[in-house]
């Protein structure tokens, strides 16, 4: 089913609840559409109901998700408060995460999307947000875990960077469906996969050591399949890191044969 991941961040000190500034879209990314401090569901996408989220800062202090379509609802600031926050210029281990899969947050077409943060000093403040057509459902079955690598070049902070994968275990010929994504990098707060010929790209918080403890959320079929591919034609992976480091990342694909 189609998951797409978007991602917000601001350098600056909000001692009032202030804007963070939406990531530039990637190649074929036309889900949403960037305009000033907000994530506009564009007309005709039908993914628009909020279900997880993480947010994030070294001294953040209150984060809260707005729209025009929630003001007046039961959040007369025009949205919810979001809790647990992750006090952290990476993602935490235990992750402090918010899942919204048994209440999610519905959104209307041509919503201006704003996650809003307050903190206690000039710092980098950053916020991920899972959006469907509908809840996904489990599917657990199956999944075994395949190793892939990249080859090490400079991220660039604060944008979604994209990376071929290698994979360092070999993949029989056929058909196969990802369920799940880890990466391992210095850096890395989240990554999410694009597959060919398809628009949506499913993402995950990562980490910076394979001991990291992750939200149930991530767990491998958690979100039932993220897309699918031939061992001819990988996904590519697209890495959300808070600086500009050049190392090679390990990646981590759920997958099942299919055919």
């Amino acid at each position: 089913m189609p998951i797409h991941t978007v991602a917000y961040a601001k350098n600056a000190s909000h001692a009032s609840l202030t804007a963070l500034t939406p990531l530039a879209r990637s190649a074929g990314e036309d889900q949403f559409r960037v305009g000033g401090d907000n994530d506009y569901l564009m007309t005709g996408h039908p993914l628009r109901l909020l279900f997880g989220a993480c947010v994030g800062g070294p001294t953040i202090a209150r984060a809260r998700i707005t729209a025009p379509s929630l003001v007046g609802q039961p959040w007369p600031g025009g949205g919810p408060d979001v809790f647990p926050v992750n006090v952290g210029a990476e993602p935490l281990s235990p992750l402090p995460f918010v899942d919204l899969r048994n209440n999610p947050l519905p959104f209307e077409e041509r919503d201006g999307v704003q996650v809003q943060t307050v903190n206690a000093a000039a710092e980098d403040n950053w916020a991920f947000l899972w959006f469907a057509d509908s809840v996904p459902s489990p599917d657990y079955a199956g999944w075994r875990p395949f190793r892939f690598v990249t080859t090490a070049s400079a991220l660039t902070a604060e944008q979604w960077t994209s990376r071929t994968l290698t994979p360092t275990q070999t993949l029989r010929q056929g058909a196969y469906e990802c369920g799940g994504l880890m990466a391992i990098g210095s850096t890395l707060r989240a990554a999410r996969l694009s597959f060919v010929g398809q628009t949506w790209k499913p993402g995950a918080i990562v980490g910076d050591a394979l001991a990291d403890v992750r939200h149930p959320f991530m767990d491998p079929g958690a979100l039932g399949v993220l897309g699918s591919f031939r061992e001819d034609s990988l996904p590519s992976v697209e890495f959300m890191a808070d600086a500009a480091d050049n190392e090679v990342q390990e990646v981590f694909l759920w997958l099942r044969k299919t055919a």
